[in-house]
């Protein structure tokens, strides 16, 4: 490989190329990738030879099938004819034996025989009026009348009319090979009435065996494996290429047609055989026939061409697949691959990181604008997060100073002590509490909103001054919070909500009454010790409109103490996961000892921190403790 190193060599001697200039010569070689775009024509033209052939060659096979049919057609007819012919005949015979011997119709022997040697099925013979006086094998004398009886009143112009014949179809009942027969009928000659003749359903069949389409397409494949089937009028196949397939119809077949509206046309479909296959159709005024062609069969030949096609240019392709993929590897992938590591790291945080691809000019130019970008970003972003910093403590600051501060808040009030705390999981919170006088009561209020941040805080500012203004008002504190909860819900697109546990207390006479909307369960110190207070006033506030809330009241004893708290106090957790929990905080309330609010506020502080201490509080923390006295 001395060339390539003396090549190396030139390389590090010259000036630093562009990759235009680099891979002028070799894209080059990128031209023999037409040979895949000249396989892809080859394939696309030899399939659509392959339809054509098939086409036109299901298309020969159908004419020719309809020119046999079309025989098969006039031979039925003809056929029919002669069959009518004949059996009219018979009956004329049967007239005129009647004038001969009257006796017959009487005779059942004497019109067995003549069954026997007619070849008939019955005989049935009337009077003027229509009633049956003679008949063979049935016994309907003097009980059926054709004059009575729909199917039998075309007959009874016989009666009048001698030269007048009537050659019925086969009438269908169930079974279309056996279970249907053919009439005929004349006049008698002897006096007025009428001679019809019963010919059999199996001795029809074999009469039009010849000539019936069963017979016509039996075994007679398209193609090698393809198949024919000819359907009536009401798309029931009565002849195909696998005789079982017959008396089914076109949809259980699977051979539906795409527009029955034409009338011819080509489709493909996957018949009751399974195999995939182009099909034909032609239709006519009476059957329709459909021709099936397997997709084996045609593309045959065009696989068998594209097959050595493919493998030419498939060994074509990969010699310059291998070929550009190494000349790519060697001047751009390896390349590309380094500055995008660098970039990758960049975007994970790695500020610091240096792209230091260096090979050509346009990489040179490229890893200079990554590096002076960054730089800048680090800088954007220090001067972004110090400003955002400033707001968020300003915001923080004007948010705290909002909320009651000033403790005892009325020093000339001894009836009530109160304090409260607020700690905040990020610079601005969506926890709040308030208190406030509304004549000789005490107004409080602690909620919490969901979610954290700017928003909750914004949020938290609209809630609490809702609250406060409707609580001021002194009325019936549940339609109070239905006021408030729909003001909250108006044009809440954000679908936030607040949990609120709010009352006012009389301070002269003890009693309490509050609304819980969803918030934690608050603590009540009766008789030395914490207990739940349970009741529930309705749902969170500002998810659903026109929501009732009802309040209740509590008869406080001097000295009981009323602990409320948002849910980041229990919901506080330690390094293994735990949660602080509601029965963590009922024990460290009991265990206090203190009937100080002040004091126990810090050391329920002093235990969540202690329990939480190595986490980072995902949620506010705020408490709200008063004490009547």
């Amino acid at each position: 490989m001395n060339w390539w190193k003396t090549f190396a060599d030139v390389k590090q001697q010259t000036r630093r190329k562009t990759i235009r200039q680099a891979f002028r010569k070799k894209l080059l070689l990128l031209v023999i990738c037409a040979f895949v775009i000249t396989f892809s024509i080859s394939y696309y033209m030899q399939t659509l030879q392959a339809e054509a052939r098939s086409k036109s060659f299901l298309a020969n096979q159908l004419m020719t099938m309809c020119d046999r049919v079309q025989a098969v057609q006039k031979s039925r007819a003809y056929l029919k004819n002669q069959l009518n012919d004949d059996l009219v005949s018979k009956a004329r015979v049967l007239a005129k034996m009647l004038v001969l011997r009257p006796d017959l119709m009487l005779n059942k022997q004497m019109l067995e025989e003549a069954c026997r040697d007619y070849d008939l099925a019955g005989i049935r013979i009337t009077d003027a009026t229509g009633m049956i006086v003679g008949c063979y094998p049935e016994d309907y004398v003097g009980i059926f009348n054709f004059s009575k009886h729909p199917e039998t009143l075309k007959y009874v112009p016989l009666i009048k009319n001698k030269e007048m014949v009537i050659a019925e179809e086969p009438r269908v009942s169930v079974d279309i090979k056996s279970n249907y027969s053919k009439f005929v009928g004349v006049a008698r000659q002897d006096q007025p009435g009428i001679i019809q003749l019963k010919f059999s359903g199996t001795s029809y069949n074999k009469y039009m065996e010849p000539v019936s389409f069963e017979n016509l397409v039996r075994g007679d494949a398209c193609g090698e494996s393809g198949a024919f089937y000819i359907l009536n009028k009401d798309l029931i196949v009565e002849g195909a290429t696998d005789s079982s397939l017959n008396g089914i119809t076109l949809k259980e077949l699977g051979l539906d047609l795409p527009d029955y509206h034409a009338l011819n046309g080509f489709f493909m479909a996957t018949p009751k055989d399974g195999v995939p296959s182009l099909c034909a159709f032609d239709k006519h005024d009476n059957y329709l026939i459909v021709a099936t062609y397997p997709e084996s069969e045609v593309y045959a030949k065009r696989n068998s061409l594209l097959f050595w096609n493919g493998a030419l240019y498939f060994l074509l392709f990969v010699a310059v697949y291998a070929l550009v993929s190494l000349l790519l590897e060697t001047s751009v992938v390896k390349n590309i691959f380094t500055v995008n590591k660098a970039l990758d790291n960049i975007t994970h945080g790695k500020l610091d990181e240096k792209v230091e691809v260096q090979d050509y000019q346009e990489f040179f130019l490229l890893s200079n604008s990554i590096n002076c970008t960054v730089d800048a970003l680090k800088n954007a972003i220090a001067e972004t997060a110090a400003r955002l910093d400033r707001e968020l403590e300003i915001a923080r600051i004007i948010q705290s100073s909002s909320l009651p501060n000033k403790f005892p808040p009325w020093p000339e009030i001894q009836d009530f002590d109160v304090f409260a705390d607020m700690q905040m999981a990020t610079q601005v919170g969506g926890d709040f509490y308030d208190f406030f006088l509304i004549g000789e009561k005490l107004g409080f209020v602690i909620a919490d909103v969901s979610g954290h941040g700017i928003p909750a805080a914004l949020f938290m500012m609209t809630a609490r001054t809702q609250i406060k203004n409707h609580m001021l008002e002194d009325g019936d504190l549940g339609e109070e919070f239905a006021r408030i909860n729909n003001l909250l819900c108006t044009n809440n697109e954000a679908m936030m909500f607040v949990t609120v546990f709010a009352g006012v207390l009389d301070y002269k006479t003890g009693l309490m009454t509050c609304v819980n909307a969803g918030h934690n369960k608050p603590l009540l110190k009766k008789a030395g010790l914490y207990d739940w207070v349970n009741p529930r006033s309705g749902l969170v506030m500002g998810s659903m409109e026109n929501m009732k809330y009802r309040p209740f009241n509590i008869q406080l004893e001097h000295g009981d103490i009323l602990y409320i708290y948002t849910d980041g106090i229990t919901e506080g957790v330690n390094k293994s996961g735990e949660q602080f929990g509601n029965d963590r905080l009922q024990n460290v309330l009991n265990q206090t000892g203190t009937d100080d609010v002040k004091e126990i506020i810090r050391l329920v502080k002093k235990e969540v921190a202690e329990f939480t201490a190595g986490t980072e509080p995902d949620d506010d923390r705020t408490m709200l403790v008063w004490k009547w006295k």
